[in-house]
């Protein structure tokens, strides 16, 4: 599945980007691809599935936290 339309990155390659043990953040999935969000829709799923990888909670948004 495409996760990424602007850049056309797919759950496939970030999954195999968190294998690797290189990348641990968003920013460095998005580095390993050569590229940078741009419209920043997929981020939130970037960022779970970084979180997934590495056995770190989500942290859900709030009102609050809007």
């Amino acid at each position: 599945m495409i996760v990424c339309l602007c850049n056309a990155i797919s759950d496939r390659d970030i999954r195999r980007s968190l294998t690797d043990g290189t990348v641990a953040s968003v920013a460095d999935v998005y580095a390993k691809a050569g590229c940078a969000p741009r419209c920043g829709r997929c981020v939130p799923m970037v960022r779970g599935m970084v979180h997934e990888h590495c056995g770190r909670p989500q942290q859900r948004r709030t009102p609050e936290m809007a």
